[in-house]
């Protein structure tokens, strides 16, 4: 599907993903989201998903104080 809108569009959350190689064999990904709206308004199932490759060894994921998260979608 496609969709044309006429007027601005600023989109609820914005991401920042940074990938460093910190070796022949190692990569480092960062992701960051962060929401745009007011801290008064509530996102609920909230879901991010970054594909790894199948030969992917460990995975370690780090959440801000005021975060939770669920495992059980891996």
């Amino acid at each position: 599907m496609n969709y044309r809108i006429t007027q601005p569009f600023k989109p609820p959350f914005r991401i920042n993903a940074l990938i460093e190689e910190t070796g022949s064999l190692k990569a480092e990904v960062t992701i960051k989201v962060r929401a745009e709206f007011n801290s008064s308004i509530n996102a609920n199932t909230v879901l991010v998903q970054m594909p790894l490759p199948t030969f992917t060894a460990r995975y370690l994921n780090f959440l801000s104080d005021n975060c939770t998260y669920d495992l059980s979608h891996s």
